[in-house]
C-alpha cells in the first residue's frame, strides 16, 4: 500500500548510500515480490539487487545503516572471490 513517492525516495537513498560508500558494479531492479515470510504485516516488497565492491568494514557500516531505516529488509551475500 505504500506510495510510489515514498518508494522512489527510499530506493534513491539506498542507491546514494550505496554509491557513496563503495564502488556500485551493478544495480537490478526486480520489481515487486511476495516476502519468504510476513513481517510487519507486509507480505509483499520492493526487491533490489546492487552489485558492489567493498572492504568488510564498509559493508558493517551499510549493514547498521540499513538497520536503523524501518521500510528496509535487506540481505547481504559476500563474494570474496575478487
Amino acid at each position: 500500500d505504500i506510495r510510489k513517492e515514498k518508494i522512489d525516495f527510499i530506493q534513491s537513498d539506498i542507491i546514494n548510500l550505496f554509491k557513496q560508500t563503495t564502488k556500485v558494479e551493478r544495480i537490478w531492479y526486480l520489481g515487486k515480490r511476495q516476502l519468504d515470510y510476513k513481517t510487519k504485516k507486509y507480505s509483499e516488497g520492493i526487491f533490489l539487487k546492487i552489485e558492489i565492491i567493498a572492504k568488510d568494514k564498509k559493508v558493517e557500516k551499510i549493514k547498521e545503516i540499513l538497520r536503523q531505516n524501518e521500510n528496509v529488509l535487506f540481505s547481504i551475500i559476500m563474494n570474496n572471490e575478487r
